[in-house]
């Protein structure tokens, strides 16, 4: 069997909310021709299996000349790239990275599905992983209060499982179980959203929307009762954050709330991370300084950035270079080379003009733009449409 874009799509380009109810009615074609509708894309529905399911169709594909041939040559890694990153705790973060072909598809059900059909969803508070909102955006919201408590959730992504997105396409998108099969198994890897995936951060926000809807009505409720109290909330990925102005408040009530909440929706509390900071000391929100009405990025990278602006006036960029690599030999912000240090020196000028371009820094941000900043960029293979890459892999 031969999936192919129908001449006459069943679904629309984009959705809205009031025809998602058509992935009720539709086959594998049909999504195919959602996620695919502007060009002719051939695979056999074996393909489809493997990128959905892996290993799982291995011995079924025997049976078929062509899938016995890809059986025999590609295995369930080969979906998935892992390789490990030290965290602060010196355990390891798990990345999973896709391989190309399916990294394509979850960019198509990202954009087509997921971002076109649910785009009211989720709340303001919702933060992280959206277009245009960033950690300034975030830490905005919690700007000189007197109280600020920080919550997490313990092990956000792998606690989402394929049996709840499943759950998910057929609660709110309506879609019938062959497509909440495929779709599911298209956004999860070992009965989880993997991180790696383009599809898992938005589809971890929609999950945990619900969370955000009942804490927003519990901090409605709690500022009726006390005008003086000025609750805020708001949700970074995993990382949430209340901040009030009234002291008699007792933060664990409202840390009790907080994680019957999550525990109800199916989530745990990480009580490693409980943080309270009170305005008598740096408050931090996503990594920014919020004591003050003004947001600033801390004296930590501020006198950082100082230093390596006075090192490349006074030295210039290949001494300089030496320098940072010297401070930074064991940590992970050493450079390859100078051009990779430009790129560092970038990042910096362009996260402070991101939290405080106005700000007590914008006279380094004017010396950083007198800079020689000429980076030679290594040329880059290009990507190819998807029935290249798919005569590639298959």
């Amino acid at each position: 069997m031969v999936v192919k874009r129908r001449g006459e799509r069943y679904l629309p380009e984009t959705m809205t909310r009031s025809e998602t109810f058509l992935l009720k009615y539709a086959t594998i074609e049909d999504l195919w021709g959602l996620l695919f509708p502007s060009e002719e894309v051939d695979f056999h529905l074996f393909q489809i299996q493997f990128l959905a399911f892996g290993k799982n169709y291995r011995i079924a594909w025997r049976s078929v000349t062509k899938g016995s041939e890809i059986a025999n040559k590609i295995g369930k890694e080969n979906r998935y790239h892992t390789y490990y990153i030290p965290k602060a705790n010196h355990s390891y973060r798990i990345i999973r990275e896709p391989c190309v072909t399916l990294k394509i598809i979850q960019k198509r059900i990202l954009s087509n599905i997921l971002e076109a059909s649910l785009p009211n969803r989720l709340k303001e508070c919702c933060t992280g992983f959206r277009k245009w909102l960033s950690t300034v955006h975030n830490a905005s919201f919690h700007a000189n209060k007197k109280v600020i408590v920080k919550l997490d959730i313990a092990d956000f992504f792998p606690s989402i499982s394929q049996a709840r997105v499943y759950g998910f396409f057929k609660r709110v998108l309506w879609a019938n179980h062959e497509i909440a099969s495929y779709l599911s198994w298209f956004c999860t890897y070992e009965n989880q959203l993997p991180q790696g995936a383009s599809t898992s951060p938005m589809m971890a926000n929609l999950i945990a929307a619900r969370i955000d809807d009942r804490i927003l009505f519990l901090v409605e409720k709690l500022n009726r009762k006390n005008h003086m109290l000025h609750l805020t909330y708001s949700r970074y990925a995993d990382d949430l954050t209340f901040s009030y102005n009234d002291e008699n408040l007792n933060p664990d009530t409202l840390i009790s709330y907080a994680e019957e909440i999550m525990e109800s929706e199916g989530f745990l509390m990480n009580l490693s991370k409980v943080q309270i900071f009170t305005n008598s000391e740096q408050q931090r929100v996503t990594g920014i300084v919020v004591n003050n009405s003004e947001l600033s990025i801390g004296r930590g990278v501020y006198r950082k950035w100082r230093a390596i602006l006075h090192s490349i006036r006074t030295k210039g960029w290949e001494a300089a270079f030496l320098v940072w690599n010297r401070k930074h030999r064991k940590k992970k912000e050493k450079a390859r080379d100078i051009d990779h240090f430009k790129l560092i020196v970038q990042g910096y000028a362009s996260y402070i003009s991101m939290v405080n371009r106005e700000g007590s820094h914008a006279r380094y941000l004017r010396d950083f733009s007198t800079l020689n900043f000429a980076v030679n960029f290594p040329a880059t293979p290009d990507n190819g449409n998807l029935n290249d890459i798919a005569e590639v892999l298959f």
